[in-house]
């Protein structure tokens, strides 16, 4: 990791500040850090993806498959790390389709055009993992070079109908993927993380 010094006048009395108040001056995160971070940190986990926002983003990715009305959807996640984000996913777009079933008596409902649609858009994700995670074998062990190569390339020398979302959570700070992303004619790309100058993807370049 980085080092971080401290930027203090020799004659500085820090005889009165506490640990936490010199990690600070340090450039280290404690401040408003309780016993929750050290569980999430211990267990790898920096993104909670609540039921909330997995049906917001679930109910997007339906949307846009319905108004491009390919033969095929396919959400790629690229840096998927443990594959958490890919699973819920799939998960809701299974609940919903179940629920869409019961609803099966057009004559005495009305049938949304999400409804009628073929079939849930499939839900790949993909990791390298070049920095420690928990692996699972739902996820396929490509980088998101590799990724797009094998699931956009494919499409476009092929010229299916197929309409590809690529998804990306928390890209490696200084790092810009989105420039690739454009390159491989993806139709569209969802960025998640901060944004600007937050600690993901290049301030510049990214967002």
């Amino acid at each position: 990791g980085a080092w971080g010094f401290a930027q203090i006048q020799d004659d500085t009395d820090l005889s009165k500040l506490s640990l936490g108040e010199i990690l600070e001056l340090a450039r280290g995160h404690v401040r408003n850090c309780g016993p929750f971070n050290s569980v999430c940190e211990e267990w790898d986990c920096y993104q909670l993806w609540t039921q909330e926002y997995v049906q917001g983003l679930g109910n997007y990715i339906l949307e846009r498959a319905e108004q491009q009305g390919a033969d095929e959807t396919i959400v790629l996640e690229v840096g998927a790390g443990d594959g958490i984000l890919a699973e819920s996913l799939r998960d809701y777009f299974d609940n919903a389709h179940r629920e869409q079933k019961r609803h099966t008596d057009c004559s005495r409902r009305k049938i949304s055009k999400r409804s009628r649609r073929k079939k849930n858009p499939t839900v790949i994700a993909t990791d390298n993992y070049s920095w420690p995670v928990a692996r699972n074998t739902a996820v396929e062990n490509l980088s998101y070079q590799e990724a797009l190569q094998k699931y956009c390339s494919m499409a476009e020398e092929t010229k299916t109908n197929r309409h590809v979302i690529v998804l990306c959570s928390w890209m490696p700070m200084n790092q810009d993927w989105s420039a690739d992303f454009r390159k491989s004619h993806v139709n569209e790309y969802i960025l998640i993380g901060e944004y600007d100058d937050g600690q993901c993807g290049d301030n510049w370049a990214t967002w």
